[in-house]
């Protein structure tokens, strides 16, 4: 219900996505925007992996791709930032490892998420819903 209050405002170009957050208690109409690269790039040849591809579809293409040492992590932008959202910092609610193993095998994990770190999302969020 309260996304009705707090709207979340994404917007993609050729090379990333901007996302900014507005509140209907806001006092002015500004809104403040991040900007996230995509670097799909980054996938090379695992983009035609069918794992991969179904992360890319159930995204509905809404992801960026970082680098993690020999790690690449798949970031679905859906469900936004975890801590630290309001800064445009972080790490995504829902990201993938993808990882290739010296024998050439990809596996791919989910981003553990801890009941903390929702907890600690929740005052930022209502300090943020009550407006700037």
């Amino acid at each position: 219900p309260l996304q009705n209050i707090l709207w979340t405002a994404m917007g993609e170009t050729e090379s990333g996505y901007y996302m900014g957050y507005y509140s209907f208690l806001d006092k002015t109409k500004d809104v403040e925007f991040y900007y996230f690269p995509k670097n799909h790039e980054r996938l090379g040849a695992f983009v035609h992996h069918p794992d991969v591809k179904k992360l890319i579809k159930t995204s509905n293409s809404w992801f960026t791709i970082e680098r993690r040492n020999d790690t690449l992590v798949f970031n679905d932008l859906r469900f936004g930032l975890g801590q630290s959202w309001e800064k445009g910092e972080g790490e995504f609610v829902f990201a993938y490892f993808i990882h290739q193993n010296k024998q050439g095998v990809l596996s791919i994990s989910q981003k553990n998420k801890s009941f903390v770190e929702g907890q600690n999302i929740l005052a930022p969020l209502w300090a943020r819903i009550k407006g700037i």
